[in-house]
């Protein structure tokens, strides 16, 4: 018996078949050990960098959200009460230390600063990827201070606008003519790769001061996408600004995302609105609507009334209500050499924000802010020249 059990088994040993099941079995056995091991050296040598990355949908103390038409720091109502610095990156630091230090102690809550200089030399990006580490360094000190006086700070990433480059900038590095159409900016995918480039080196920059990266740092309240957009392409920049808040959303789940539009929707059309973007805050991905409201264009009046303003300001509050979204007045400003509706400004402007919390604004930052004056606009130290505005008169204002 003993002897015919070892026949069937030689015999089973020499079948082909069996010889390759036990091949098979074998090499099975060695791809999953090789997969094991390649798992666990990959686990050792980038879980540590993993954890260098923004994290998505992570609680961060400070961070600005939305809650219905409100911004909420935390558990409570963020009013923003601020003004716009716009080139408060191309100055000193001891220039940056008293802004800051002035603006707190009047009571401003947030300032809005451009984040770009596209094509020059001293900008954040002379070069079609090629960032200046000396401007970066401005704008690391920026939220630095704003972060020592418990204040926010709105970063704009290009402009519509000529001015530090823009988008005409970004059409003549890929060797096209701006003049000959504008609307490239918004169709081509060269330019959007670089301009996401530099939202991706921005986002992912660590702050030199306060060691935070960008895309983690609650200071920031959240990200401008562009100021004043503008086309003949409605359809097309629309489109493009929306794909852009995606882009920011994929590295930044932390901040907000928005665009600094002139008019949150337009009900009667002027010839004042011509390209104007309207109705961009309806989509899902924009999450602060944007208001610039000024009262004149070359000194001419854009409204016949002063009850034709309070009106234009509640409907674009109504609609972005209808979203239930946050609105803000992105930029509000009377040049002091005007007399709106037969008025002196000061009053006017005063009324006019009144208006904007009634109708629910989250607040307003006002058009503008310099250490030395340089327009009618300005609101300084010293507003005596150029007719500007005092500090004293801004802090009648936001008081």
């Amino acid at each position: 018996m003993t002897q015919t059990r070892t026949k069937m088994r030689q015999s089973k040993t020499n079948d082909p078949e069996h010889v390759q099941e036990e091949k098979n079995l074998v090499l099975f056995i060695l791809n999953v050990a090789a997969i094991c091991l390649l798992g666990f050296i990959m686990y050792k040598a980038y879980f540590p960098l993993i954890n260098l990355l923004p994290k998505r949908h992570e609680y961060i103390a400070g961070m600005v959200r939305t809650d219905g038409t409100n911004l909420m720091i935390d558990d409570k109502v963020f009013p923003i009460i601020g003004v716009n610095d716009y080139d408060l990156a191309f100055k000193s630091n001891n220039v940056i230390d008293q802004t800051f230090s002035t603006l707190h102690k009047n009571g401003v809550t947030t300032v809005r600063f451009w984040l770009f200089g596209d094509g020059e030399a001293e900008g954040f990006q002379p070069k079609p990827g090629v960032m200046n580490q000396k401007r970066f360094k401005q704008a690391d000190y920026i939220i630095y201070e704003a972060r020592k006086y418990n204040m926010k700070v709105i970063p704009v990433l290009v402009n519509n606008w000529a001015d530090y480059g823009g988008k005409d900038q970004y059409i003549q590095w890929i060797n096209e003519n701006p003049a000959k159409d504008e609307t490239i900016f918004y169709t081509d995918d060269q330019i959007k790769s670089l301009f996401e480039k530099y939202i991706h080196y921005v986002l992912s920059r660590k702050n030199t001061y306060t060691h935070l990266i960008y895309a983690n740092d609650p200071t920031i309240l959240g990200w401008d996408i562009m100021n004043e957009p503008r086309s003949n392409d409605q359809n097309s920049m629309n489109k493009w600004l929306i794909s852009i808040a995606v882009y920011i959303k994929q590295y930044d789940s932390n901040h907000l995302v928005f665009s600094g539009t002139e008019t949150a929707t337009i009900t009667d059309p002027k010839p004042a609105d011509t390209g104007k973007s309207s109705n961009l805050c309806e989509n899902s991905v924009i999450d602060i609507c944007s208001v610039h409201l000024y009262l004149f264009n070359e000194n001419k009046l854009l409204y016949a009334t002063y009850t034709d303003v309070t009106n234009y300001m509640q409907q674009q509050a109504a609609y972005a209500k209808e979203f239930n979204k946050p609105i803000m007045l992105e930029e509000f400003g009377i040049a002091k050499n005007t007399t709106p509706f037969g008025n002196t400004q000061f009053p006017v402007m005063k009324q006019l924000l009144s208006v904007s919390q009634e109708d629910g604004y989250a607040g307003y930052l006002m058009w503008d802010w310099s250490d030395t004056p340089d327009s009618p606009f300005t609101f300084s130290p010293n507003g005596n020249l150029y007719g500007g505005y005092s500090l004293s008169e801004l802090k009648q204002l936001i008081h």
